[in-house]
């Protein structure tokens, strides 16, 4: 089925390759947007929050609260529309004209369209071609699954991940995980009760609470960020359930996490994690969680406000949507 304010913007997207280090820690530097400065112009974002690289290296960057998808090509100094007229709403189309409703999570399909979360519009669309159009939703929030993509219900749909030509759907209010496969939504995992249950069974019969981001691993994995269990689960190709990050508890230790919100993975299969409340980036490296950067709540190069979305980019960085201080974040 799938083959930014009056101030002055701050034109510095910083992408040499230069690792800045406060102790142990990676402080990082500003790779779009203006710390603390929400706009909509070319040096300006408003919370943004997923981010994902397109195959000819650009950055993408759904801006939540400006209802657009954003740009920023390596060496430029401007990020730019890519689609998104800026008003909440609902309309398909040409991308200039065309309307979003709270963007989050996005990924690339192998053919190069673009797929987004359309959260508060309660649908998934599509950009391919200059054109959005609607793959799955109503616009109408429920839960209902088994029935053609475009005629179910989905509930806050805040993540998406493509594996083998099928997407797997994060219904965030539905508690569900859902996939979308020859044009019909079905089952994948949760049950729409909101609980922790299911780890070492399978997905089909887990319980999630709130799941919000879902990213492609190595060897068909699928990673589930259970936001409000406050923990990242991995679903193997087999169905197969494991917690691979939090231990289900809120808290500030290294093992711990408090309200993630998006997970990437790098080719050695390495974890980095946004943790949200903890406003930090946690990385899990051989099964072994270490803070990478952030801890402190603030707008200095090395502090965080409530990251919301990552990626790992083609240089090897990691990029973070450091969605309250309105910028991304490379490290």
């Amino acid at each position: 089925m799938f083959s930014l304010s009056e101030n002055k913007p701050n034109m510095d997207i910083i992408l040499e390759r230069e690792w800045l280090k406060e102790g142990a820690l990676v402080v990082g530097t500003t790779a779009a947007g203006t710390p603390g400065v929400s706009g909509s112009d070319a040096g300006h974002l408003s919370e943004p929050v997923g981010i994902t690289f397109g195959p000819d290296g650009v950055l993408y960057v759904s801006d939540f609260n400006n209802h657009k998808i954003r740009k920023v090509t390596p060496g430029s100094q401007t990020i730019s529309n890519y689609a998104g007229s800026g008003s909440a709403g609902f309309a398909e189309g040409a991308v200039g004209t065309a309307l979003f409703n709270g963007p989050t999570q996005m990924c690339f399909g192998p053919n190069g369209d673009l797929y987004v979360a359309d959260a508060l519009g309660h649908r998934i669309r599509k950009i391919a071609g200059g054109q959005v159009s609607t793959v799955a939703g109503t616009g109408a929030a429920g839960n209902v699954e088994g029935g053609p993509a475009t005629e179910t219900k989905l509930n806050t749909p805040s993540g998406l991940a493509l594996i083998g030509g099928d997407m797997y759907i994060a219904n965030r209010r539905s508690h569900r995980v859902q996939k979308l496969s020859g044009g019909n939504i079905t089952a994948f995992a949760g049950d729409g009760t909101a609980g922790p249950d299911g780890d070492n069974g399978q997905a089909a019969s887990m319980r999630v609470n709130n799941p919000i981001w879902l990213t492609a691993g190595p060897n068909g994995a699928l990673y589930v960020v259970d936001s409000e269990n406050h923990r990242v689960r991995k679903i193997d190709s087999a169905g197969n359930v494991t917690t691979v990050a939090g231990t289900g508890t809120a808290g500030p230790a290294a093992e711990q996490l408090n309200d993630p919100r998006a997970v990437a993975v790098d080719a050695a299969g390495t974890l980095y994690v946004a943790d949200m409340r903890n406003n930090r980036i946690v990385k899990v490296q051989n099964g072994t969680p270490t803070v990478l950067a952030g801890g402190t709540q603030g707008s200095a190069n090395g502090e965080l406000y409530f990251p919301q979305g990552i990626a790992v980019g083609p240089d090897g960085y990691v990029y973070v949507a450091d969605t309250k201080n309105h910028r991304i974040m490379k490290y």
